[in-house]
């Protein structure tokens, strides 16, 4: 894929991305392992049409993941020397992130289809699933983010890219849903806390999707110098 095509794909991708991720955050009721039973059953049972669209955005995000991170690649195929690589950690982290989302998803949606005639404790093993599944898509999330943000910061790969200050905010995002990770350790306990760090990384995370997005858009529809120097040449 050529770096234009590739860069208004990517752009693309990034702002489909947030707005589904919204989405997401809409429809999602959170269930958490440790929740009374009463909410957990409003939600998949009381609120079920809501359950069953939160699992169809979760599958168009996980589309939308793959094509994203391919596009990336594409783009970054002409930078910097390493910024190859960075590209296909970008794919790999967006094959991870599909496979989480579709986990999410199908926990979800087998709460949905079964919640009333499942066991308490049935509904809450389901659940713990989906609540790790969702910790682990925050992993893949860090690492796409990271590694994007990265090829974005040299030099060369930036002209393909995005602006410096996008790196460097997606840096942040990514450090912050890294850390996050270690909630792992004690998900319902103290440790659990860390958590919350990925709350203000999904918040760096709308800032990096805005400005990446408009900034591939429009640097895919920007000519290089090069081929109008070129063209004038011909004329």
């Amino acid at each position: 894929m050529s770096p234009a095509p590739a860069r208004r794909i990517a752009g693309i991708g990034a702002l489909l991305i947030l707005v589904l991720l919204i989405a997401e955050l809409a429809t999602w009721g959170n269930p958490q392992p440790n929740d009374p039973i009463s909410k957990l059953t409003d939600y998949f049972i009381g609120s079920r049409s809501l359950a069953l669209v939160s699992v169809f955005i979760s599958m168009i995000l996980a589309v939308v993941y793959l094509v994203f991170g391919a596009a990336v690649r594409g783009a970054l195929r002409r930078g910097a020397a390493g910024s190859g690589v960075l590209g296909d950690i970008v794919f790999g982290a967006a094959i991870l992130m599909a496979t989480c989302q579709l986990s999410l998803a199908m926990g979800t949606g087998a709460l949905a289809l079964i919640g009333a005639g499942a066991s308490e404790s049935e509904m809450r093993l389901l659940v713990g699933l989906a609540s790790m599944m969702d910790l682990f898509r925050v992993l893949a999330l860090g690492i796409l983010v990271g590694a994007a943000s990265l090829a974005i910061l040299q030099r060369s790969a930036a002209e393909h890219l995005a602006g410096r200050w996008i790196g460097w905010v997606g840096i942040a995002a990514s450090a912050l849903l890294l850390v996050s990770q270690v909630a792992v350790l004690d998900p319902t306990g103290p440790i659990g806390n860390m958590g919350n760090a990925s709350m203000i990384g999904l918040l760096l995370l709308v800032v990096w999707l805005v400005g990446l997005g408009v900034s591939l858009l429009r640097s895919a529809g920007t000519r290089p110098a090069t081929t109008l120097a070129t063209e004038a040449a011909a004329g």
